[in-house]
């Protein structure tokens, strides 16, 4: 329970800052520079049915990002999130409140490309690195001894933003 009000309190602290962004440009199709914070919820699985191992549970954590745009519609943004929870295991018996933590961090960059009709276009390209970790040592309900595990990986996102105008006739 002092988790989570740890987290309510953070994001209430942060929000004021989340919502005071630069002004927009003139065209809301088009990238903007600036920050962006939040949190987020998560849901973890992991399965591994040859074995008839499970681990699975919920986490929260916060997420940033910062923006920036250049001459020619070009942007490159960097974002990163970290995020813990208390998974549960059921394999060679079961385990509870088996901590985890993520962190990931990811540069992309792109160009608004294609505007027509109140559409935006924006490809990106970039790279990530990811970090997973949970801490399965101690053990189960039937004596088995765990391990931790950590997972590293590097990987490349790629990906289109498209924007549109909503309008509506009256």
């Amino acid at each position: 329970m002092g988790k989570i009000l740890i987290n309510v309190a953070i994001f209430a602290v942060l929000s004021p800052y989340a919502s005071a962004q630069t002004s927009a440009p003139a065209d809301p199709l088009v990238t903007r520079s600036g920050w962006e914070v939040g949190g987020q919820l998560s849901d973890y699985r992991y399965e591994e049915p040859s074995l008839g191992v499970k681990i699975w549970g919920g986490g929260m954590g916060v997420t940033g990002a910062y923006t920036h745009t250049g001459a020619g519609r070009w942007f490159f943004r960097a974002d990163g999130r970290y995020g813990y929870g208390s998974l549960e295991y059921e394999g060679s018996g079961t385990k509870d409140s088996v901590p985890y933590s993520i962190l990931e961090t990811r540069g992309t960059f792109g160009k608004d490309i294609f505007r027509s009709d109140g559409i935006s276009v924006s490809p990106f390209v970039g790279l990530g690195y990811r970090y997973l970790y949970n801490d399965l040592r101690g053990t189960s309900s039937t004596g088995a001894i765990g391990y931790r595990r950590v997972s590293n990986y590097w990987y490349a996102p790629l990906g289109v933003e498209i924007l549109s105008n909503l309008v509506y006739a009256s």
